[in-house]
């Protein structure tokens, strides 16, 4: 049967008690051996009165020197569980060296083997000659010590009977040296057994967990301390392994532990165990081994000291302590530790503010700092006399680089324990260089800032927050008609302005202190001063940083609205001048940006001024000419002869510029212009701006042409006129014997060749005389009812149509005649002539085959046709002839119409009058023309009648 926790713990007790037993009766002998050892000794003491080592040692020396001269005396022990030597008492330090030396000398060449033999006191030579006496302190049961005397140089020989009584008075310091050892352990011994008697006292209200294991660690007994550590009862404890309450960490380790239980007796550290609840509690573990009087392991006592809080708290303070050492380090200002002035160590900062390394400044004084020993003491007095008194210290001072360079910089000191200075002080040094700098940077701009306050020119005044005026200069002064004395923290700016813009300024007083963007820093009012005069102002605000006042900047421009009022009356005057302009006219500034554009400029341009002002990058050009590309208006201001070569007629008179050019991009079409150019001065005579006058010469260019034109016709009609009829004569005469001489000659004679050429040449040139004589007859009443139908039916029926078919028989001729045609009102024979004018010049520009249509329609017109700016609203009769020719060119285009003019082969035209008479023709008839060509497609004539 196994045997119950309870039986086991019964048998611990018995030992235990046994034990108490045993203890008692070795106290007795002990006790007895100090006695004896003391009435031995004769040092006329008992066991009480012995004190220490020391003092039985201090005796021992002088019981000697009162047997034996010496120069010195040493005692070596031997220590406890060692076979070392050490010196536990020596007179002279001087000789101690010497001594221990001499010491470890006769110990490895075997001198101290020889002496412990001889059981007496012995001299030995020392290696340099002197004597030296030995004597090995040993009691019956062991080797306690050693005792050397270093002898005098002239000592006289030494009587047998002294060396005895040293040899007597050495054992019984021995002894009594091993008494006061074994009095140590009785009093132990005492300790042990009184802890003992107290175990059930002690176990049940021990603070800590107490567990009674047995061999193999279940648990015997357990106290109300370790049952509430793990919160089981005691019942549930009992019997179970000790173990089982460890966490797997720990459990691990215990088999290690517990064979060091066995081995050691003793085993001690960090456990953490486990509550009926699952938490973990760290505890601090000591298992002490419990043996029988023949050393039988029978089981082994455990104290639990709950350390979770504890560990909790070296945590809390292991991290501070990382915390404070991680600020020190890394604080950004100077930090050292410091003992007596003396530097222990120091961060980062101070070692970049001062230049130095560690090994230059640990273990010195701050000495080396200072400009002057009388600072270095000023800053110490005064710096240990505040920390002395009020617990910290800041003084400002000035400290020196390595480099020699001095910094001004405040120290700040603080005890490391306020109770005891001289276990160091902390010192911050914050270098105030720059600030000092700074500050005195600042003095000499508030200097002179208050001098410019003063100085601008303007009323400044200084506002608080409440409104009330806090600083006004000498120009507020004169303005408001107040003094300093009456304004500075007594009056309130507002009660220089009027209601309405109070309101508007109080809104943008408070928001300005709300760190609006919104508000304006500069804006106009009204003031009124002292004598109630009102006053334009502009107004220059803002805030002072880091404050709630602002500083306000008044300048009274009374005299400049007025001048500007004036002057915007002048520039109205003149805007309405140049905008009534019956030219289109527009201005540049120096940058080329438009400045004016008026209404002539919108009418001609089609674009209102408000989308062409401010703009640049010659944007006026575009509407003229298409491009961007400098004008008229440029080159006054930058002369260029490439820009120069775009005007038809160009002319220069001091800074003014005339011109004539074509405007193709005009909203009615291609335009001819004329324009006037200048810059413009202020009063120094500086260039400001260019001004250009632009003028539509379209219609009068066109009036012009028609009467160019019109002259030339009236000068042909009248030499027609003239000489026609003898002209007629004289070719009547050419053609006439032409013809007779050809039908004389032979028809293979030379001559007849000839004659043919004068015959038809006398033709040519009478047909020449019928155009002049149409032209002549321009201007006769019209008046009959004509219908362009019938007439091109005549003309296709005619001679002349047949003899123009034989000519160009690769062309083909169709006609689209519309039916019910409208009549129209004119002269049949200039008609006539018209149409076969047209079909003859279209038949002449086809070189190969080709075709050409003759149509006639019926058209409204209610809008001008191409190259007309003005028609007469009505019903017209429309004549088209189109050919597939060669067209014609743009150049050639606007000169066809004019008299003899022909691109077309000599000897292969007609007269060159045939467009000229068909031009003349619709004049007349009050009509209108169109002519589209495109060179390689052919040309189509339209031709306008009104009806009738």
């Amino acid at each position: 049967m196994p045997t119950t926790s309870s039986s086991k713990n019964s048998d611990i007790i018995a030992y235990l008690e046994k034990r108490v037993e045993y203890l008692e009766s070795v106290e007795r002998f002990i006790v007895d051996g100090l006695e004896m050892a003391a009435s031995l000794g004769d040092f006329q003491s008992n066991i009480s009165k012995l004190s220490d080592t020391s003092a039985i040692l201090e005796e021992t020396k002088k019981r000697i020197q009162e047997l034996i001269p010496f120069e010195s005396i040493a005692f070596f022990l031997v220590e406890e569980g060692s076979n070392d030597f050490i010196m536990k008492y020596i007179d002279s330090e001087k000789y101690q060296s010497y001594i221990q030396s001499e010491v470890d000398y006769f110990i490895d060449c075997g001198t101290f083997a020889w002496a412990l033999r001889q059981k007496r006191s012995i001299i030995v030579p020392a290696r340099d000659g002197k004597e030296i006496l030995l004597h090995i302190m040993a009691t019956t049961n062991r080797v306690r010590g050693m005792c050397v005397v270093l002898l005098p140089q002239n000592r006289q020989s030494l009587l047998n009977t002294s060396l005895s009584f040293l040899s007597t008075v050495l054992l019984n310091s021995s002894n009594a040296i091993e008494s006061f050892s074994l009095y140590e352990t009785i009093k132990e011994i005492n300790s042990n057994l009184e802890r003992i008697d107290n175990y059930r006292i002690l176990f049940a209200t021990a603070p800590d967990g107490v567990e009674v294991l047995d061999t193999l660690g279940n648990i015997l007994d357990a106290n109300d301390s370790q049952t509430k550590l793990l919160d089981y009862s005691q019942k549930h404890l009992l019997g179970s392994q000790s173990s089982a309450y460890f966490s797997e960490d720990s459990r691990k380790s215990f088999a290690r532990n517990h064979s060091l239980l066995r081995e050691k007796g003793y085993w001690e550290g960090e456990v953490e165990l486990v509550t009926s609840k699952g938490e973990k509690v760290s505890v601090w573990r000591k298992e002490k081994a419990i043996h029988d009087e023949n050393h039988k392991f029978l089981g082994s006592i455990v104290y639990n000291r709950d350390i979770t809080k504890r560990k909790r708290t070296e945590e809390a303070l292991r991290q501070s302590e990382l915390t404070l050492r991680s600020v020190f380090k890394a604080a950004p200002v100077g930090l050292c530790l410091m003992k007596d002035r003396i530097y222990q160590s120091a961060n980062k900062a101070w070692y970049e503010t001062f230049g130095y390394s560690e090994a230059d400044i640990i273990g010195k004084t701050t000495r080396m700092l200072y400009d002057s020993e009388e600072e270095y003491e000023r800053v110490g007095r005064e710096l240990y006399t505040n920390l002395s008194v009020y617990g910290s210290a800041s003084i400002q001072t000035r400290l020196r680089r390595k480099d020699g360079v001095f910094r001004d910089v405040i120290v700040t000191a603080g005890p490391l324990q306020k109770e005891d200075l001289s276990l160091g002080i902390v010192v911050a040094i914050e270098d105030i260089t720059d600030r000092k700098q700074a500050e005195d940077a600042l003095k000499r701009s508030e200097h002179l800032y208050r001098v410019i306050f003063e100085n601008t020119g303007n009323a400044n005044v200084l506002l608080h927050e409440d409104t009330k005026i806090i600083l006004a200069n000498s120009e507020f002064e004169t303005l408001s008609g107040y003094s300093k004395e009456e304004i500075e923290g007594k009056r309130s700016w507002t009660e220089f302005f009027f209601a309405d813009d109070v309101t508007r300024m109080m809104q943008y007083h408070q928001q300005r202190r709300m760190g609006s963007s919104a508000v304006p820093r500069k804006y106009e009012c009204n003031f009124r001063d002292k004598q109630g005069n009102i006053k334009n102002i502009a107004i220059s605000v803002d805030m002072i940083p880091g404050t709630t006042e602002s500083i306000a900047s008044l300048h009274d421009i009374t005299e400049r609205k007025q001048a500007e009022k004036t002057l915007q009356e002048s520039q109205r005057r003149l805007a309405d001048i140049i905008n009534f302009l019956p030219d289109a006219t527009l201005i540049i500034d120096k940058d080329g940006k438009i400045i004016a554009w008026n209404r002539a400029m919108e009418t001609m341009t089609g674009i209102k001024k408000e989308s062409m002002l401010g703009k640049g990058n010659y944007e006026y050009s575009l509407p003229l000419y298409g491009e961007r590309r400098p004008t008229l208006i440029d080159l006054v201001l930058h002369p260029d002869r490439e820009t120069e070569k775009k005007y038809t007629a160009i002319q220069r008179v001091g800074d003014i510029l005339f011109g004539e050019t074509f405007a193709p991009k005009l909203p009615h079409g291609d335009a001819h212009i004329s324009a006037t150019a200048s810059v413009l001065r202020n009063e120094k005579g500086e260039i400001t701006a260019a001004i250009e006058c632009i003028r539509d010469n379209t219609e009068r260019k066109k009036l012009e042409e028609h009467l160019k034109r019109a002259e030339k016709m009236e000068s042909l009609g009248t030499l027609a006129g003239g000489v026609a009829h003898d002209l007629n004569n004289v070719l009547g005469v050419l053609v006439g014997y032409s013809e007779l001489i050809r039908e004389e000659l032979p028809v293979k004679s030379a001559l007849r060749r000839y004659a043919d050429s004068l015959l038809q040449s006398s033709m040519k040139a009478a047909a020449i005389i019928q155009d002049l004589l149409t032209l002549a007859r321009r201007g006769v009443n019209i008046s009959e009812i004509v219908d362009l139908n019938r007439l091109v039916f005549d003309y296709l029926r005619s001679p002349e149509f047949e003899k123009l078919k034989s000519y160009h028989a690769h062309v083909k001729i169709w006609t689209e005649l519309e039916d019910g045609l409208l009549n129209v009102k004119g002269s049949p024979i200039h008609l006539v002539k018209t149409i076969m004018n047209l079909v003859s010049n279209a038949a002449e520009s086809i070189s190969n085959q080709g075709e050409i249509t003759i149509k006639t329609a019926n058209r409204y017109l209610d809008k001008p046709i191409h190259g007309y700016d003005r028609m007469q609203e009505g019903d017209y009769a429309l004549l088209m002839v189109s050919d597939t020719g060669i067209g014609i060119s743009a150049n050639d285009l606007s000169k066809i119409f004019e008299p003899f003019y022909t691109k077309k082969v000599m000897g292969r035209s007609g007269t060159g009058l045939g467009l000229a008479v068909v031009w003349g023709t619709v004049m007349d008839h009050n009509g209108y023309i169109d002519v589209q060509s495109e060179e390689g497609k052919g040309t189509t004539f339209t031709l306008y009648f009104p009806v009738t």
